[in-house]
């Protein structure tokens, strides 16, 4: 990753830029990073800080409990036209509404959206993420290869009753989007949209299969984004985080497995 990092009081004109458009909805890579709970019981404060990503552009905005972030982050978060693209993104807004007061709308989940084309058929064996290839290859793995890898643990036998799919053409914007119609693809939809907020495919594994992003996770992650000035290397894995959402993304698109429409289909919100 070769970008910027603002704080928040600095330039943003990208995400500005982006608000402002009205064309296809536009990807930004979100992420945040939660106050850690040093005491088994203590209260779980929500999110310490909100990345947002627009390519290479990154913005960290800390925030408090009780306190909205600023407009602009708000903004971005509560509007439809961008997609939050990110791993887990349920899980990062859910304390939004009940804390600060923001509904966090169109969040694609990636992972969630390989889900869908794997067991769609959509993905070949150069789009597999590790050594799967598909969901019956996914069900004969031994139960440790496939924790957290690939498609949930609870309900797949079904999947061996359904027959397969001719694969769909990534051509024009709005064909891959039939494919969420077919019944066994908007089960698994529904099903793994519960669990999305404990059980996804990690954005490091995802990064690395659709970027060639090496794994950048450390005790960094466990460290107190509460305490501010946040530490350089705080401040670079906050942002690795939020723009591998948004590459992993375009990664997607590049390689025609996905499409605006088929995004928007699967995008959820808070």
């Amino acid at each position: 990753m070769q970008g910027r990092t603002h704080a928040v009081d600095g330039a943003a004109r990208a995400l500005a830029c982006e608000l402002e458009a009205t064309d296809a909805p536009a990807v930004v890579g979100f992420d945040s990073e939660d106050t850690p709970q040093f005491l088994r019981l203590s209260p779980d404060d929500g999110p310490a800080l909100v990345q947002l990503a627009v390519e290479d552009d990154v913005l960290l905005c800390p925030v408090r409990r009780g306190r909205a972030p600023p407009r602009l982050v708000t903004a971005a978060l509560e509007t439809p036209v961008l997609l939050k693209a990110g791993v887990g993104v349920l899980r990062d807004t859910d304390t939004m509404v009940e804390d600060h007061g923001v509904h966090c709308k169109s969040l694609l989940d990636i992972s969630l959206a390989h889900t869908v084309l794997v067991v769609s058929g959509l993905l070949g064996p150069e789009h597999d993420l590790g050594q799967i290839t598909s969901p019956e290859h996914w069900l004969q793995l031994p139960a440790e290869m496939r924790r957290g890898d690939g498609l949930p643990m609870g309900g797949l036998q079904q999947l061996q009753q359904q027959p397969r799919q001719e694969q769909a053409p990534p051509a024009e914007d709005g064909v891959l989007r039939s494919v969420l119609e077919l019944p066994h693809v908007a089960e698994t939809v529904a099903r793994r949209s519960t669990m999305l907020r404990v059980n996804s495919i990690g954005l490091a594994r995802l990064a690395e299969h659709w970027c060639g992003v090496k794994s950048w996770k450390s005790r960094i992650s466990r460290s107190n984004w509460g305490r501010l000035p946040l530490a350089s290397d705080q401040i670079v894995y906050a942002a690795v985080d939020a723009w591998a959402g948004s590459a992993i993304v375009a990664g997607m698109f590049k390689a025609g497995a996905i499409d605006h429409a088929f995004a928007t289909a699967i995008a959820t919100e808070a």
